[in-house]
């Protein structure tokens, strides 16, 4: 995002004799003029730099690939010390409902995230996830800055390939699914786990876990030895 903004600036004579780009530090300040004193930072993952800040305008970039909620929290507190500070999160969504960008996702559908906005654009969970429509439909870059033949040959490549297939579904049709391999079989050992240990038990995991839709295992096998 810095590169762009500083594009920017560097683009528009007004912008670049009232501004002072520093690439290394990766900051942008106003010198003079309206909102002089003004300035521009791009934070890494790490929270530290960004504690105590007085925010009035942040950009989190891809929150849903986030460890954990610690630098969103910080930039959202600093907000606080503003009379109209804004905070906006773009990301493809996280793999699982546990991760905070989706509860803050579904405290917005629920209506219990006051002052929030949401635009969400996703292919549902029950759709066809290989249908060339349903992929166009939730690229609105579909033949601007996307090139429609990548994304029709992920498509047809998710089909050949199961292992594939989580990734498509996340990065290209912006499910929630578990996209790493080996916690997906981790999650379907669990199971049969469950299964040779309990009677009766209904086992249920998030959704798009592992490969989409809302798995759910009616456990009866024998019971605990």
């Amino acid at each position: 995002i810095y590169d762009e903004c500083a594009a920017f600036v560097m683009e528009i004579p007004e912008f670049s004799a009232r501004c002072a780009l520093s690439s290394h530090r990766r900051r942008i300040e106003v010198l003079e003029g309206i909102g002089k004193g003004s300035h521009y930072r791009s934070l890494a993952a790490d929270h530290g730099p960004a504690l105590g800040m007085s925010t009035s305008f942040f950009v989190y970039d891809e929150y849903g690939a986030a460890a954990d909620r610690r630098l969103f929290d910080a930039l959202r507190t600093g907000l606080g010390k503003r009379g109209n500070g804004i905070g906006i999160v773009i990301s493809t969504q996280a793999e699982t409902d546990l991760h905070p960008f989706s509860e803050l996702i579904d405290a917005c559908i629920a209506g219990n995230a006051p002052g929030a906005v949401l635009q969400l654009i996703a292919a549902p969970m029950d759709s066809d996830a290989f249908n060339p429509e349903v992929l166009k439909a939730v690229n609105p870059a579909w033949g601007h800055y996307l090139n429609p033949t990548d994304l029709l040959n992920d498509l047809e490549e998710a089909k050949r390939s199961t292992a594939f297939e989580p990734a498509y579904r996340r990065f290209r049709l912006n499910q929630r699914v578990q996209s790493d391999e080996n916690a997906r079989l981790h999650a379907v050992a669990l199971i049969d786990l469950l299964q040779q240990r309990f009677v009766g038990i209904e086992v249920g995991l998030p959704r798009g876990y592992p490969l989409g839709g809302d798995p759910r295992v009616e456990v009866s096998p024998e019971g605990l030895g």
